[in-house]
């Protein structure tokens, strides 16, 4: 037993490792926040870290050392030769990967031939209004005319789009013969027939196609007539087709072929090149080079590193919240449980105050049953903290059902700094500590079993206040 302080029975605190497995338990939540917010702050380090080392050191490195040698004539024109083939090999290569020509099957070629008749026109205007219509047709102005109504659709480089529309004069010989007539009176109305074909990768696409054509050239048959001269544009047929085609074939094997030529030339240039030659020539190429880099592997191994950051992250801020919480547990003087408090006091403690009916009940007939065992028909019930409207609503409770019992109860906050109540306290000569887990300090129930021992008072107990 403690000599000065009467009513303990150790000055030790020991560690509830129970205690604080279950409140490490019951605030998961502030641990994955924490392990979240380091998870962001080790992954974002840990991109721009490697990011900033392949840029500075890679690139900056290598343009020092090539900015340092020195080829003759003939190294250096070999050097920029290989260059330009890789840039061109990469242009190339590009058309190749993203042309939608490049991808028909030309074998299945989906084909919808659409013919059109410009009626209504004077002759001496007939080549003009044939040539305008051919012109946006066939040189990128219908491209992009269908490209800017629908972009979302037709997300494509306005070269690709305009390979996949043709246009041509129809008539009864040739289809690319200009049509000729032998009218005296150049004023007297004549007509004309031209046809759009337009392809694409599926049938569905090629119908989606037509269909957007047909809507674009009646939108510019009103331009034309402004431009050209008095005409009538008129739908004749739309008709859709699965064709082969040799000639796409073989323009399709010979980009391929020249593809695969210039990969092999250039291979073939810098595998003679000396050490010295290879190092301007990679500094030389080096965007192109970072280009094709970057769109080979767009994650990379940035965001592998990034990746670990991110994992170790993660682990460690679940580590760091736990090692916080056990020193803020550790190094924290109030109270943490009621078995705490039957370790270090001699006092009795009756139990938890809690909103389960059974548990406050429990601890009520635990009241009970000291006072009547110890003769005690009068008992303030003390709490040194502010209390919120829940609790104040359950001592209150408690104060009622121990009057209806036979004990005179009556509530009081902060006894040892009211002087109001200090007669009253005196009277009653028995106090029931009421304290709240993780608030009150063993410093405050220090402070006032000093109090009530300097003026005689008797504490009958003390209950935690657990909510």
């Amino acid at each position: 037993m403690n000599l000065q302080n009467s009513w303990k029975r150790t000055q030790d605190i020991e560690i509830d490792l129970a205690d604080l497995l279950r409140g490490l338990c019951v605030r998961w939540k502030q641990a994955v926040i924490c392990a979240a917010a380091a998870a962001l702050l080790l992954g974002g380090y840990g991109y721009f870290k490697n990011s900033r080392n392949t840029d500075a050191g890679g690139i900056h490195a290598a343009e020092d050392i090539a900015a340092d040698i020195v080829l003759d004539e003939e190294e250096q024109q070999k050097v920029a030769d290989a260059a330009a083939l890789k840039e061109e090999a990469l242009a190339l290569k590009e058309y190749v990967d993203e042309s939608v020509l490049m991808q028909i099957d030309p074998y299945h070629k989906n084909r919808a031939a659409i013919l059109y008749c410009i009626e209504g026109a004077e002759y001496r205007n007939l080549q003009k209004i044939l040539g305008s219509y051919v012109n946006f047709a066939a040189n990128g102005g219908l491209a992009d005319a269908v490209i800017k109504a629908d972009k979302k659709r037709w997300d494509m480089d306005k070269s690709y789009l305009t390979e996949l529309i043709t246009a041509y004069q129809k008539t009864y010989t040739m289809p690319y013969e200009t049509a000729v007539s032998d009218a005296a009176d150049s004023s007297l109305l004549s007509d004309v027939l031209f046809c759009v074909e337009v392809t694409a990768e599926d049938e569905k696409m090629t119908k989606e196609l037509a269909r957007a054509v047909q809507s674009e050239l009646e939108k510019y048959s009103l331009t034309a007539k402004k431009q050209a001269g008095r005409h009538k544009l008129t739908l004749l047929s739309c008709e859709t087709s699965v064709t082969a085609d040799g000639s796409l074939q073989a323009y399709q094997h010979d980009r391929r072929s020249a593809l695969t030529s210039s990969l092999s030339n250039l291979q073939a240039m810098t595998g003679a090149f000396s050490e010295k030659q290879m190092i301007v020539y990679n500094d030389t190429a080096g965007i192109e080079e970072g280009k094709e880099k970057t769109d080979e592997n767009p994650s990379g191994s940035i965001f592998s590193i990034s990746r670990k950051y991110i994992v170790l992250g993660l682990f460690g801020g679940i580590f760091l919240y736990i090692c916080l919480y056990a020193g803020l547990y550790l190094v924290s003087d109030t109270i943490k449980s009621t078995g705490e408090m039957r370790r270090m006091y001699l006092f009795p403690v009756y139990g938890a105050l809690s909103q389960e009916e059974n548990k406050m009940l429990q601890t009520l007939n635990r009241i009970r049953l000291s006072c009547r065992k110890k003769g005690i028909t009068k008992l303030c019930v003390t709490a040194d903290f502010p209390c919120t409207a829940k609790e104040k609503e359950c001592i209150d409770g408690m104060t009622q059902q121990l009057r209806e019992w036979g004990i005179g109860a009556f509530a009081a906050e902060r006894v040892c700094s009211d002087a109001a109540v200090w007669d009253t306290l005196t009277e009653t000569g028995y106090v029931l500590l009421v304290c709240r887990a993780g608030v009150t300090t063993h410093r405050q129930i220090d402070e006032e079993m000093q109090f009530y021992t300097e003026n005689g008072i008797q504490p009958a107990g003390a209950a935690l206040m657990d909510f």
